[in-house]
């Protein structure tokens, strides 16, 4: 429970599952009951998400108020759909931001401050732009343009009032000059602190923990330098998995700049991040 939202989930593989999921959804709309609050069946919905063909599909019910079936569910934030890809997220928040900066325009014409609508970009629009990136990691060069393209816009405005002729000039030293990071780099950044704290106890989830294997300290490690191990199946669900993609971007860090994450702080990680070699390193990992 959450605020004023609440969520039961449970896996369902047979037909007693989904049976169990009803007496947890009794359960709770008994509990409702007894200290006198009420359910709204119509604002409630049931996602199932899964990669199968014929999922077990179970009607589940409010008392007497069957619960509405969706594709997508939009929970703090985040748009998650019933086969757990994000392009639909993706899409909703790169609209969204190219209307904020629309606005940004309209708002900033009187004036030739960089500095004002580089802040308004920063403050408005980035910080929508990467909200929850761990969740939603945009994986494949495809959905990386897409919501990269939101500040090549803003950065192709400031050009113009600028006098600079943004096509001339490559986008990497653009953001450089602007103090700007490619969009792709703050989401591998941030999935590197996830990754930091989830090692350090920060994030206290031995669920997730226990999906983290390290390499054995041994003599192997000449050979590989590589410090987690990553499951090489190759699916949709394991290549879209924050923490095989976490563990992906240390180890190519590990390897070509021999820099070990888990022993940095968020800062180091901030300031390594802005760093061009390694920029460069993390770009289409």
């Amino acid at each position: 429970m959450y605020a004023d939202d609440c969520k039961l989930y449970k896996e369902i593989n047979n037909e007693l599952d989904a049976k169990l999921l009803q007496d947890d959804i009794n359960c709770l709309v008994n509990w409702c009951h007894r200290w006198n609050l009420e359910l709204n069946p119509k604002k409630c919905e049931k996602l199932t998400i899964s990669n199968k063909k014929q999922p077990v599909n179970t009607t589940y019910l409010i008392d007497e108020d069957e619960i509405l079936n969706v594709t997508t569910h939009v929970d703090l934030g985040v748009t998650f759909q019933n086969d757990f890809r994000f392009n639909a997220h993706i899409q909703t928040i790169t609209n969204s931001c190219l209307k904020l900066v629309g606005f940004v325009k309209r708002n900033t014409h009187w004036t030739a401050n960089i500095d004002l609508i580089r802040l308004l970009y920063v403050s408005l629009i980035r910080s929508k732009l990467t909200y929850a990136s761990i969740i939603w990691f945009p994986k494949g060069n495809v959905y990386i343009e897409q919501i990269e393209n939101v500040q090549k816009k803003i950065i192709k405005y400031i050009c113009f009032k600028a006098d600079v002729e943004f096509h001339r000039v490559d986008y990497q030293k653009l953001c450089t000059l602007l103090d700007l990071v490619p969009l792709e780099v703050i989401t591998c950044r941030d999935a590197l602190i996830f990754l930091n704290k989830l090692m350090s106890n920060d994030i206290n989830s031995a669920a997730l923990r226990s999906k983290i294997t390290l390499r054995e300290n041994n003599l192997h490690l000449f050979r590989n330098p590589e410090i987690f191990k990553v499951n090489m199946i190759h699916s949709d669900v394991t290549n879209r998995c924050i923490i095989n993609i976490t563990c992906k971007i240390a180890n190519k860090i590990k390897v070509d700049h021999n820099i070990l994450v888990t022993e940095m702080s968020y800062m180091q990680i901030k300031n390594m991040c802005t760093n061009d070699s390694i920029l460069r390193g993390l770009k289409f990992f």
